[in-house]
């Protein structure tokens, strides 16, 4: 399995354990896919996600490439956000105001906000957004050497990560990376 393939296979895992705890699969998931600049061949891992959420027949996806352009009214017909975007090496949040506390009343009010692989490396000074991914890029931060490992979930009869197995995957892992303190890990 490629790398591309297991961050992107992780990231649907997740996401489709997560909403779908205690939700009756015939509903389908409006979810919102912010792409259009990534450090990380976004032109080909968006279609790809694209892709694997359109085949589990459980989510309707809409692509924005203007992630700066989102406010309320645009957010509205949606409950999730997975992002496949980031500035790297930009740090600052160039998204206005309007986008910024449109995304954090979508998610104060509900919403699910999934960061995918690099998109916490973003809107560093933006204290919300850091709290949202959990992890981001920090100074000290770097990859792994890419290898086998078991990924194993922490909490079992947690909503989210209930009826998961653990699974072995290939990937690099992303070392000293900043971690807001405000998070439960579900899955090491």
């Amino acid at each position: 399995m490629s790398r591309i393939s297991s961050v992107l296979l992780i990231a649907f895992l997740l996401v489709n354990s997560m909403l779908f705890a205690g939700l009756q699969a015939k509903q389908k998931i409006n979810l919102i896919l912010l792409s259009g600049k990534n450090n990380h061949e976004w032109q080909k891992t968006t279609p790809k996600l694209q892709e694997i959420f359109n085949q589990s027949n459980r989510f309707s996806v809409t692509i924005t490439e203007r992630p700066d352009t989102l406010n309320a009214k645009s957010l509205k017909p949606f409950q999730l956000i997975v992002s496949n975007w980031n500035s790297w090496p930009e740090k600052k949040c160039t998204w206005p105001e309007t986008t910024k506390n449109a995304i954090r009343n979508f998610v104060n009010s509900g919403g699910g906000f999934v960061f995918v692989h690099a998109a916490g490396s973003a809107n560093y000074d933006w204290l919300d957004y850091q709290n949202m991914g959990a992890a981001s890029w920090g100074d000290s931060t770097k990859h792994g050497k890419i290898d086998a490992f078991q990924v194993k979930f922490s909490e079992s009869d947690c909503p989210v990560t209930k009826g998961l197995a653990s699974f072995w995957t290939t990937d690099e892992l992303w070392v000293n990376s900043g971690i807001t303190g405000s998070h439960q890990v579900l899955a090491k």
